[in-house]
C-alpha cells in the first residue's frame, strides 16, 4: 500500500492514484464489499474510506481485521514499514481527534488568510473539509469502543494489544482500564504489555 506521495521527490503514487480513482466511482455498497472481501491491499485502502465517511460498520470491520490478522507493507514518503490491517485501522481511529483539531485549524486559517496560489488553496480546502462527518465526542467514544473490542479475551491477539500499549505509552496516555491488560500480559508473557502496565501504575 502506498501513501499519496512517495519517494524522495514526493511524487504521487500511481498505485494510490489508481485506488483513489476506483474509490471515487464506487458506490457505498461496492466499497463495503471490497473492504470485507478484497485483497489485503484493497482492504487497507478502502478501510480508510470507512474512517473518513464514518461508516456504521467500523467496529465490525475492526473485529474482522483482528480475527484475520493480515499483514501489509505501507510505503510513505521514501520509507516503509510492516503492520497489520487491525493496527493500521486502530491508528487511524486513534489519530481522529488530532485530525479533527487540524481540520478546524485549517478552517480558521482559510478565513483569516488570503492565498493566490490555486494549488495551495485546493490543498488547504481539502484539509479543512476532511473528516467532515466527525466531531470530537464521537471520535473519542469510538476509540473506547475499539479498545473494548481489542481487549476482548475471546477475540483479540498479541499484536493489537501490544500496539495499543505502544501507541498510548508513546503519547504518555494512561488508560483507566489498565486491569484489562493483566490477562494478556500473563497469556503472552509480553514485555511490551508489562512495560505499559508498569508505566500506568507507577
Amino acid at each position: 500500500m502506498d501513501y499519496k506521495n512517495i519517494d524522495v521527490d514526493g511524487h504521487e503514487s500511481s498505485v494510490y492514484k489508481l485506488f483513489d480513482s476506483i474509490q471515487k466511482i464506487s458506490t457505498n455498497d461496492e466499497i463495503e464489499y471490497l473492504v470485507f472481501n478484497g485483497s489485503t491491499v484493497i482492504k487497507s485502502y478502502f478501510s480508510g474510506n470507512f474512517v473518513r465517511t464514518k461508516h456504521k460498520k467500523l467496529e465490525e470491520l475492526f473485529s474482522e481485521f483482528i480475527k484475520k490478522d493480515d499483514t501489509i507493507h505501507i510505503k510513505t514518503g521514501c520509507t516503509g514499514y510492516k503492520t497489520t490491517l487491525a493496527n493500521n485501522l486502530y491508528q487511524e481511529i486513534y489519530n481522529l481527534p488530532h485530525s479533527i483539531k487540524t481540520r478546524e485549524e485549517y478552517k480558521e486559517l482559510l478565513k483569516k488568510e488570503t492565498y493566490k496560489d490555486s494549488y495551495l488553496i485546493s490543498e488547504l480546502s481539502d484539509l479543512a473539509n476532511s473528516y467532515s462527518n466527525w466531531n470530537m465526542k464521537d471520535a473519542q467514544e469510538l476509540i473506547l469502543k475499539f479498545d473494548k473490542i481489542a481487549l476482548d479475551k475471546s477475540n483479540s491477539n498479541i499484536g493489537i494489544v501490544e500496539f495499543i500499549c505502544l501507541i498510548n505509552q508513546y503519547n504518555e496516555k494512561k488508560l483507566p482500564y489498565i486491569s484489562d491488560f493483566y490477562y494478556f500480559k500473563q497469556k503472552y508473557n509480553s514485555k511490551i504489555i508489562g512495560d505499559y502496565i508498569a508505566y500506568c501504575t507507577q
